[in-house]
């Protein structure tokens, strides 16, 4: 049996944290990697000491919408998502 690949791509790492860390925490209960993609603040050390692979986005900006920034992000999730080659991404 192959271990499940989820990804979270939050926009934030204390959104996570206060919204789906105990959703990421029974996924990894039940046998699955779990990855969390997101701009770290101040939850970076809580997320990988859970044992969740944390997958830092620099350019991440909530509050900008720039083209060039979009396109980088874009880039990024390319990238990330073609090395871990997750099952399912959690948006």
């Amino acid at each position: 049996l192959d271990t499940k690949k989820i990804l979270y791509f939050i926009a934030d790492d204390e959104f996570f944290c206060g919204h789906l860390f105990d959703l990421a925490r029974a996924a990894q209960k039940e046998g699955a990697d779990v990855g969390i993609i997101t701009r770290v603040s101040r939850q970076g050390d809580r997320i990988q000491k859970a044992g969740f692979t944390l997958i830092p986005l620099q350019t991440l900006h909530r509050s900008k919408i720039n083209f060039l920034n979009e396109l980088r992000i874009f880039k990024q999730l390319l990238s990330v998502f073609s090395k871990e080659k997750p099952t399912v991404v959690h948006n």
